[in-house]
């Protein structure tokens, strides 16, 4: 009886860690597919374009504050953008959500096959316009 009572309160324990732990949303579900096309091609786009105000947009945060002067005050940084992503490849690689917050890792592929992958994470703000967007607030880690 004990055994079986020691049994159950593990798999309880294991249930519970496990549903408090960050989840893979899958690709076919409307979360995944909102930060896809609502958020991250908006902002690939836009740093390909170099579109700075656009850009403003889609980050805030550590994320805002880290990159505000270059994108307020520097007035070469769209045509930097411009030519730093000209043939680059954005691909979202997966999507993760840990209570509040969703992480978003990107493979970038650039021209002559150098490859950077990056882990952004978001947060649920209002747009400018006031309707409920994901925007970027810090890059979590950065490797190349």
């Amino acid at each position: 009886m004990k055994k079986n009572i020691l049994i159950c309160s593990v798999i309880i324990f294991f249930v519970f860690c496990n549903i408090l732990h960050a989840q893979e949303i899958p690709k076919k579900d409307s979360l995944y597919r909102n930060i896809k096309y609502k958020t991250c091609k908006r902002l690939f786009r836009a740093l390909k374009t170099g579109d700075v105000d656009s850009i403003k947009g889609y980050i805030s945060g550590d994320m805002y504050e880290r990159y505000k002067v270059l994108l307020e005050q520097n007035e070469a940084y769209p045509d930097f953008l411009r030519n730093f992503y000209r043939d680059a490849e954005f691909k979202v690689s997966s999507v993760v959500r840990d209570a509040d917050e969703i992480f978003v890792d990107i493979m970038i592929d650039f021209q002559g096959g150098n490859q950077s992958t990056t882990r952004m994470r978001l947060k649920k703000e209002k747009s400018m316009a006031g309707k409920n967007i994901w925007k970027v607030n810090d890059m979590v880690n950065e490797r190349q």
